[in-house]
């Protein structure tokens, strides 16, 4: 006897893409806010409040960039050139940001964040929300 269950869904691969990028598009907004609010800890020497929402932080940014790669490889070739290279991005500073906090430099890793970081995610955001076939909400 069989325990599976079959979903199956009538959109098609590039409709779930797309949808799966507007969620995206809308997280990272999310995200951007909740780095920001990260620097603004960093920089004010609140390092324990600026610790726990760092873990957040990261965790969003795997979601995030998986999500992303995940949609636009169920896109055409043309369409999915225009998706964000989100880890790319992430490739070039995640190792930043690992060694600025296992140094405990704040200020170098609130300067990631800040320039690296944040601005990665509101240009994942814009470059999705500038493509015409991804719903807005």
């Amino acid at each position: 006897m069989s325990h599976e269950v079959a979903v199956e869904d009538p959109r098609s691969p590039s409709e779930i893409g797309f949808s799966s990028l507007a969620h995206a598009r809308d997280y990272a907004r999310s995200v951007s806010d909740v780095t920001d609010r990260v620097v603004e800890r960093l920089r004010s020497a609140r390092i324990e409040e600026a610790n726990e929402l760092l873990a957040q932080v990261f965790d969003a940014i795997h979601v995030l960039v998986y999500t992303i790669d995940s949609s636009t490889r169920l896109l055409e070739d043309a369409v999915a050139e225009r998706c964000p290279p989100a880890r790319a991005d992430a490739e070039r500073w995640v190792d930043r940001l690992i060694e600025a906090h296992e140094d405990q430099d704040w200020i170098r890793l609130a300067d990631v964040l800040e320039y690296d970081v944040r601005s990665s995610i509101v240009g994942w955001s814009d470059a999705i929300a500038a493509m015409p076939e991804v719903p807005t909400r």
